[in-house]
């Protein structure tokens, strides 16, 4: 899964991004020919993207997809959009993956992979892009 899909598919579930500035060492390469180090470190300000959570607590970095953050802010997004939601199940198959289901009142979504919080991660971001297209109809 790549960067962009990751934060496409956190912004959908209520995070908020704002820019900032922090003051951090940057380095620079050293100008002078007599100095016996390549570079000098500067205290600077530097642009970076802060993340407002759902809950409110700000972080400089997105959640990583584990179980535990998709449980936590993914699926309480999924219960708000989708209010024919009635469950979410795993079921292990024999060629080694894991089927991820999720149960509406007429129809159902599902994901296979290896990883359980991947095939989590594929049904909830199928459930979600569905809802929000019913929602721009």
């Amino acid at each position: 899964m790549d960067k962009e899909r990751i934060q496409k598919f956190w912004e959908k579930c209520g995070f908020n991004s704002f820019p900032s500035q922090e003051q951090r060492y940057v380095s620079y390469p050293s100008r002078s020919l007599h100095s016996r180090y390549k570079t000098r470190d500067v205290l600077e300000y530097v642009p970076v993207t802060k993340w407002i959570y759902p809950d409110g607590g700000t972080l400089s970095s997105l959640p990583p997809i584990d179980l535990n953050n998709l449980v936590k802010y993914a699926v309480p997004k999924l219960e708000q959009v989708d209010n024919e939601l009635r469950q979410i199940s795993f079921t292990y198959n024999y060629s080694q993956t894991i089927t991820c289901e999720i149960t509406r009142e007429n129809d159902f979504i599902y994901a296979v992979d290896k990883d359980p919080a991947t095939a989590l991660f594929l049904a909830i971001e199928k459930a979600l892009k569905e809802q929000i297209r019913k929602l721009e109809e």
